[in-house]
């Protein structure tokens, strides 16, 4: 049974080492179908489930635009032990390094959540760096806002 919840994040974002100060930036992003869904309805009728998606993202940090790829991870979570309906985890590669970012979502209606997360710096102009971002997400779109910050 294929569970309907559709969670799409892939953040781009442009970083420049050699600033210590925070960096801000806006993305869009569009995702595509799940690649693999697993779960199904609970007895009381709630889906429950996870996917894996992958999803490409534009990122604009002081005018500049970024293009991204992300592969993500979500999962739904049990309605007794749950701050956000949604967590999901995704790696992203950019054209200067990677990073993962790391979500909470809430689901505000039919195919549309509000996200906050984190990002963690892994390879390239990303190394050591730390981050935080917002999100909504709507059908296989998502926009948001983020920082960089350090």
């Amino acid at each position: 049974m294929r569970t309907r919840f559709y969670v799409v994040i892939a953040v781009a974002a442009l970083a420049n080492s050699s600033l210590a100060s925070a960096q801000s930036f806006t993305w869009t992003s569009t995702s595509s179908p799940p690649s693999t869904t697993v779960g199904g309805v609970a007895p009381d009728g709630r889906p429950f489930g996870a996917q894996v998606i992958s999803s490409t993202a534009e990122g604009i940090f002081e005018g500049k635009v970024v293009k991204t790829s992300s592969k993500c991870i979500s999962m739904t979570q049990p309605a007794n032990a749950q701050i956000f309906n949604v967590h999901m985890m995704c790696d992203t590669t950019a054209p200067d390094g990677t990073y993962t970012s790391y979500w909470g979502c809430t689901i505000m209606g039919s195919a549309e959540q509000s996200c906050i997360g984190g990002m963690l710096g892994l390879t390239g102009a990303y190394t050591k760096r730390s981050g935080n971002m917002t999100g909504h997400i709507k059908g296989n779109k998502a926009t948001g806002t983020g920082q960089w910050n350090n």
